[in-house]
C-alpha cells in the first residue's frame, strides 16, 4: 500500500498512561459506592473518552458521575502523570525511525493529549498534528477522529495507518477503512481471531519494519 500517513493513538500506545487511569478511575468508582475492580474497570472502560464512560456507569452502575468528578478525576490523573508517566517502551526509537507524515488522534481532551506527550518528550514528534476525540460529536468506535485526521493530514483514509491498543479504537479504524495496527506489551491481551486484517505486535521496536513492509506490498 501507499502510505499516506501514520496515526497514533495516544494512551497505551505513546505513553504508559492506562494503568495509572485505570486505578485512579476504579478507586474514585469504589469511593461513591459502586462494587468494581481494576480488572472490570479496563474491560469497560479502556479506549472510550470521559463522556462515554460516564454513561457506561449510568447504564451499568444507575450512578450518574457529576462535573466535580469528572474534574476530580482529571486533576487526580494529571497529578499522577506529572509524577509517573513513562513512555512506552521502544516508541521513540521508533517515532524517529517511521519516515512517513504522523499525527496522534486519541479520546482524551487536548489539554490532556499534549501535557501526556510533553511529559514523555514525544511532542517534538508531532508538532502540532494533534487531534482529539472531543472535539467531535461521536468518539471512538466511530471513526470520526481518524477521519478527521486525515483530513487535516490532507492524507487518503485507505492510505492511513492507524496504531491502536483498544477494542474501540480497532474498531474505529476498521470502520475508516484504515489499516489498523494493535500493539500489546502482553501477547495475552490479544484476540487474534476477533478481526479480520488487523496486525498484531507486542514491540514498538517492531514498528518501523511492519510500517515498511506495509509500503513495499
Amino acid at each position: 500500500m501507499k502510505i499516506d500517513l501514520v496515526i497514533f493513538d495516544c494512551d497505551g500506545v505513546l505513553v504508559d498512561s492506562e494503568p495509572i487511569s485505570n486505578n485512579i478511575f476504579c478507586n474514585m468508582l469504589q469511593e461513591i459506592s459502586i462494587d468494581i475492580d481494576t480488572e472490570k474497570t479496563e474491560r469497560l472502560f479502556k479506549g472510550k473518552s470521559i463522556k462515554d464512560c460516564c454513561n457506561i456507569v449510568e447504564n451499568k452502575f444507575n450512578k450518574t458521575l457529576s462535573e466535580k468528578f469528572i474534574q476530580d478525576f482529571r486533576k487526580r490523573t494529571f497529578t499522577a502523570f506529572k509524577e509517573r508517566l513513562r513512555p512506552i517502551h521502544g516508541v521513540g526509537k521508533a517515532l524517529q525511525a517511521i519516515d512517513y507524515p504522523l499525527c496522534v488522534a486519541s479520546s482524551g481532551p487536548l489539554r490532556k493529549i499534549r501535557l501526556n506527550l510533553a511529559i514523555t518528550k514525544l511532542d517534538k514528534y508531532f508538532n502540532d498534528n494533534i487531534f482529539s476525540a472531543t472535539q467531535l460529536e461521536k468518539g471512538k468506535p466511530a471513526p470520526d477522529i481518524f477521519l478527521h485526521a486525515a483530513q487535516k493530514m490532507n492524507a487518503n483514509p485507505a492510505n492511513s495507518l492507524v496504531i491502536e491498543d483498544s477494542e474501540p479504537g480497532v474498531k474505529a479504524g476498521l470502520s475508516a477503512k484504515m489499516q489498523v495496527l494493535f500493539y500489546s506489551k502482553s501477547a495475552k491481551n490479544l484476540s487474534y481471531d476477533k478481526f479480520e486484517n488487523v496486525i498484531y505486535f507486542t514491540d514498538m521496536k517492531l514498528l518501523p519494519d511492519i510500517i515498511e513492509n506495509l509500503n513495499e506490498n
